[in-house]
């Protein structure tokens, strides 16, 4: 590999600028940079092309603009390498001539883009090259650890935690950033108004976006400054409001600047331009993923509860236009915000008009999992009765399964829990055995603040219906953490039930694999030998859940 590279380098030089802008020898360029782990080589392609022997033509050429996305891209990656491990090099060391090189030449394509950034905007093969040098200049790589899909209620953490798992270099050189802060000048902070808008509403919004994410980590109190300037244009009047929040592609952007505002950044965002103006937001199309970012943004409760104000009253509105994000946006807010919680259930409840007579509080559950589809994207309505017929299964609805997820992570679910209690058994298996409705079980069985009488009551509920649940693909899980979790008389009649049905156990692939992880060969067969491994089994995670989970002081004298 070795040589071949080195003979391709040697057939090539002196011609690279020439042979990277025809589409053949650009491809085998490019493959020969990204696939090469030798740094002198590379160092020989950036001498060869670089500031003074490309033009800016160069960067607009759809096979050259590859070429040297590429080689920026190895460039960082050997400037991350050797800056990882520099610290304790000498000073003339291969290392440290290896991070200057690097250094120099990455800074001088950066200082180029920003002196040429008005033809790069206009072009997309430009607007990709300063996105790739934008990102080294950041010392990071935005976006492969995540994506739009997982910015939305699917994120487990915030914006600026998953931006720093995509973080390559630990620090950025001096040099870089003030590279960064001029990038962001000429980009956003000193342009014209009418030019901004232009560039928000047009194909060169993605490079606001990765500048924001860049700076969110790189540069804080630089990325406040041009939130504030994205601000002012985005709700510079009416026309410019409406045109931006509700176009798909300048909407993304609103949601990135939500995101990546500070507390105070938000809270003047919310009061000056937003608060009183979400119903018209949540019943658009585009414009509802603004509101979702907005409750995801929230870390203060009085910001949350001034939101809740607006939504929780349009809950049923919001649900039957389609737009079912919200609710799980706001369920899973709530668990950081107590004091909102009693009252997104009671919300939920008023939406699905169950919240009075109080007795019929107890179909929330049914309705948000089984209702009858209305076509509006949300089950359940009034007049509706719950119904589960026995030869028709009904789908899930996901949005609710989701929403149910976090609910049973509240400080007190126990309405929401007596309302899962009060499923038929065969609702309930048929809850535990679909994609969605399985996490909903789980998340009962694993969660810290369901009463144990509660999820004793359930596992209880599904006895005779093991067998069926161990041969479904989503069911087995739900066995296999009863299994897991019961107590050693629970367990053994669980088992029970299994070897009574074990020909029906084995005859699916899910049933075989769960039986033979549970024992049961053992179990039937020598069952003395079975029960004192459970015991010793039951024994040891007592022991584990007496260190981990006893009050910290009890801790301290068991481990002494």
């Amino acid at each position: 590999m070795k040589l071949f590279s080195e003979s391709i380098c040697n057939s090539i030089s002196g011609q690279e600028v020439v042979l990277s802008q025809h589409k053949h020898s650009s491809l085998c360029i490019q493959w020969l940079i990204e696939n090469t782990g030798n740094t002198e080589l590379i160092r020989k392609l950036a001498e060869r092309i670089c500031v003074s022997t490309i033009s800016l033509d160069y960067m607009m050429n759809q096979s050259s603009s590859c070429v040297l996305q590429a080689l920026i891209e190895a460039t960082l990656k050997i400037l991350s390498k050797e800056s990882s491990h520099g610290s304790g090099t000498s000073g003339g060391g291969q290392s440290e001539r290896n991070m200057k090189w690097s250094t120099h030449w990455l800074h001088d394509i950066g200082k180029f883009i920003v002196q040429h950034m008005n033809e790069l905007l206009e072009d997309t093969n430009g607007s990709h090259v300063m996105i790739t040098t934008l990102e080294a200049m950041g010392g990071i790589r935005v976006g492969r650890h995540w994506s739009r899909k997982t910015m939305g209620f699917g994120m487990k953490t915030n914006i600026h935690s998953e931006i720093e798992k995509d973080v390559i270099m630990k620090e950025l050189p001096l040099a870089f950033k003030h590279l960064l802060k001029r990038f962001a000048k000429v980009l956003v902070l000193e342009r014209p108004d009418r030019e901004l808008k232009e560039i928000i509403l047009g194909k060169a919004t993605s490079l606001v976006q990765y500048l924001l994410f860049v700076l969110k980590v790189r540069y804080p109190e630089l990325c406040q400054l041009v939130v504030r300037r994205l601000v002012e244009i985005v709700f510079l009047d009416d026309e410019s409001k409406f045109a931006i929040t509700t176009s798909s592609v300048s909407a993304y952007l609103v949601e990135a600047v939500i995101l990546v505002s500070n507390e105070h950044r938000l809270s003047r965002i919310w009061t000056k331009h937003l608060k009183g103006n979400l119903k018209a937001m949540w019943k658009h199309d585009i414009a509802n993923f603004i509101v979702q970012r907005l409750i995801d943004a929230a870390q203060q409760q009085t910001l949350f509860s001034d939101i809740c104000e607006e939504l929780f009253p349009s809950l049923d509105s919001i649900f039957r236009n389609n737009r079912p994000g919200i609710g799980v946006c706001l369920s899973k807010a709530c668990q950081k915000f107590g004091p909102s919680q009693h009252d997104f259930i009671h919300a939920l409840m008023k939406s699905y008009h169950c919240f009075e007579p109080k007795e019929r509080q107890i179909q929330l559950v049914p309705l948000m999992l089984f209702g009858e589809q209305t076509g509006t994207g949300r089950p359940g309505g009034q007049q509706q009765q719950h119904s589960y017929g026995a030869h028709q299964k009904q789908d899930i609805w996901l949005h609710g399964s989701l929403m149910l997820q976090y609910i049973f992570g509240f400080d007190d679910p126990y309405k929401v829990t007596k309302s899962l209690l009060a499923l038929e058994p065969r609702e309930i298996v048929s809850v535990a055995n679909d994609k969605s409705g399985s996490h909903v079980i789980e998340t009962f069985l694993h969660s810290q603040t369901v009463a144990p009488k509660h999820k004793a009551q359930l596992i209880d509920r599904l006895r005779g219906s093991y067998v069926d649940m161990a041969n479904d693909r989503f069911g087995s899980r739900i066995v296999d953490h009863v299994l897991a979790t019961v107590d050693f008389k629970l367990k053994t009649s669980i088992m029970d039930e299994l070897v009574a049905k074990e020909s029906h156990l084995n005859s699916t692939r899910n049933g075989y694999y769960l039986g033979k992880k549970a024992g049961l060969f053992h179990y039937k067969n020598r069952n003395d030998d079975w029960k004192e491994e459970e015991k010793s089994r039951v024994k040891r995670r007592r022991e584990m859940e007496d260190i981990f989970y006893c009050e910290p002081r009890m801790r301290v004298q068991r481990l002494k």
